[in-house]
């Protein structure tokens, strides 16, 4: 029983450089090519390098492709930075940045007020601050590293004075502001990524217990799934979901392959180790000089496993009214057994640890 759980590509500083997509693969399963998702983006020219660190709150986003069709819309928090743009609202909507072609990122700066009355705002402002230049007329509605910017693209001079401004260049101001328009030039690289977009293919997979429908005994648990979201603590959601399914699936085979062999009796591994048959057994032997070197010899009619197993299934066999009777006599019983067996299953457990095989994921 193996759990394949080596993430993505993204943060290969912490060990997650993609190995488990090509092992998947050599065992016949479908990787689709992974890139990365949730990453920033980047922004040609020196608009964003002007406004590096400025951080806009309740900002409405659109992610436009080529002809104006609106791929993803959001609102919340924003980035400049000095290579593009950044923050929850970018970052979500990199992931639908999957198809060829021209993308732009067409920003509101003031989604709460309609257009009417934005202007409206906009020449109450200039008339209170008519006596300024434009350059600092606008300190009330932007930040004032944007400002620059703005009045850049809308071709107005900062030191026109406020009292100034035609009636045109007021509505391109307006304009500008409800509709700030970035053309994206391309993600940043993968190593960048929050997460990884691809990976194991979703239909091979039992989604109920995260078990491979091609290999049996293998199961699979987060990023390295073709299964990505949003930013918001979705992904951790898919990564322990799907931790907690595969775990479950794992733990609960290996406990009803256990039951089964206490039951039956263990039959013997390759290396005469980990046994159980009728009649006298003995522990593999390591160096007189090494502490894992036990040997135990146990006659089938006093297996400690039986009893324990016998002892846990009790209540599940009797009557509760009978199980009730049983009171504190049964519970002192079952400790004295418990707690007499318990060196041997120390020892049984060193051994067991010490004979695993090696190259098996265990959780």
């Amino acid at each position: 029983q193996v759990i394949l759980a080596t993430g993505g590509c993204s943060y290969p500083a912490t060990g997650s450089t993609g190995d488990g997509y090509r092992l998947a693969a050599r065992l016949g399963h479908t990787v689709a090519p992974p890139t990365g998702s949730l990453v920033p983006l980047e922004v040609p020219g020196d608009d964003c390098p002007a406004m590096q660190g400025l951080s806009l709150r309740n900002v409405a986003v659109r992610l436009l492709h080529e002809k104006g069709k609106c791929l993803y819309r959001d609102f919340g928090e924003l980035l400049f930075t000095h290579f593009g743009i950044s923050g929850p609202t970018v970052l979500s909507a990199s992931a639908h940045m999957g198809k060829p072609g021209r993308y732009c990122l067409a920003i509101d700066l003031k989604p709460a007020l309609e257009e009417g009355k934005l202007e409206a705002r906009v020449l109450r402002d200039l008339e209170q601050y008519k006596n300024r230049s434009m350059g600092n007329a606008l300190t009330d509605l932007l930040p004032r590293s944007m400002i620059p910017v703005i009045l850049r693209r809308t071709h107005i001079p900062e030191d026109l004075p406020a009292h100034s401004l035609t009636r045109q260049q007021r509505h391109s101001l307006v304009q500008e502001m409800k509709n700030f328009t970035l053309e994206i030039s391309g993600k940043r690289p993968v190593e960048e990524a929050i997460v990884t977009s691809g990976g194991i293919k979703t239909s091979e997979v039992d989604p109920k217990t995260m078990a491979s429908r091609k290999v049996p005994g293998l199961y699979f648990a987060g990023e390295i799934l073709d299964c990505d979201a949003y930013t918001g603590g979705f992904n951790l959601q898919i990564a322990w979901a799907t931790a907690f399914s595969a775990g479950n699936a794992f733990f609960r085979i290996t406990a009803d392959t256990k039951e089964r062999k206490v039951a039956h009796g263990l039959q013997k591994n390759g290396n005469g180790a980990d046994i159980f048959a009728k009649g006298p057994v003995v522990l593999p032997r390591k160096s007189q000089h090494n502490s894992d070197a036990i040997v135990g010899r146990i006659s089938d009619d006093k297996c400690p496993e039986h009893d324990l197993f016998q002892m846990r299934n009790f209540h599940q066999e009797q009557p509760r009214h009978q199980r009730q009777r049983q009171g504190k006599h049964h519970i002192a019983q079952n400790s004295e057994l418990f707690f007499s067996r318990l060196p041997w299953l120390l020892i049984r457990k060193k051994v067991q640890n010490h004979s695993r095989p090696t190259g098996i994921a265990t959780p």
